[in-house]
């Protein structure tokens, strides 16, 4: 097997194995743990995925440039000019989402713990970094390879990145599969 139909098979096997392990692990183990062992197991698994995805995948498995994996590169200012029309994207998609709850029942706001609205927002701001990590330093690399779309800056490339485009969004709706309005908003963002 040559060297690019294997890293386009072990890039396909992650892909689907992380994403699978994912939506296990968010949407059925995860709010079933009730033991004080079960959720430090729990953590771990978690913290071996994490691990998998931030170092075993990109630099032992695949040596991708700090660049392309989105960290241990220098930083610069350029980098977090991101932030700002990604996190204009999720307030928009925060405000329409929050418009079709109402729009379902108009007396919403009455029965909100404001208190647990905060802390949620809390804890949610860190994990959407860690979402857009996983989406955009590994998910899409990873999908990117598997398409063989050539490297961003590649003038014939355009298909290929609409590819990878097309497949990274659908990755991360079915990721919030049953969120309906959000997995729309997601399929956009991804």
């Amino acid at each position: 097997m040559s060297r690019v139909r294997r890293r386009r098979l072990v890039s396909a096997v992650e892909v689907v194995a992380v994403c699978a392990l994912y939506f296990v692990g968010t949407w059925w183990v995860g709010p079933n743990v009730r033991h004080a062992w079960a959720k430090l197991s729990f953590f771990v698994f978690v913290g071996a995925g994490a691990l998998h995805v931030l170092w075993v995948s990109p630099v032992v498995l695949h040596s991708d440039s700090p660049e392309t994996r989105g960290w241990g590169g220098r930083f610069s200012w350029r980098n977090a000019e991101v932030l700002r029309p990604y996190g204009a994207l999720t307030l928009a998609g925060a405000v329409v989402l929050i418009g079709i709850a109402l729009a379902r029942d108009p007396a919403l706001f009455s029965r909100i713990v404001w208190r647990s609205v905060a802390v949620k927002l809390l804890f949610y701001v860190p994990f959407a970094f860690v979402q857009a990590m996983l989406v955009f330093g590994f998910l899409m690399t990873r999908i990117r390879d598997v398409v063989e779309a050539e490297p961003p800056h590649h003038a014939h490339g355009a298909s290929s990145r609409l590819r990878v485009a097309i497949a990274t969004g659908a990755l991360f709706s079915l990721l919030h599969l049953p969120n309906g309005p959000l997995m729309g908003f997601v399929f956009v963002a991804g």
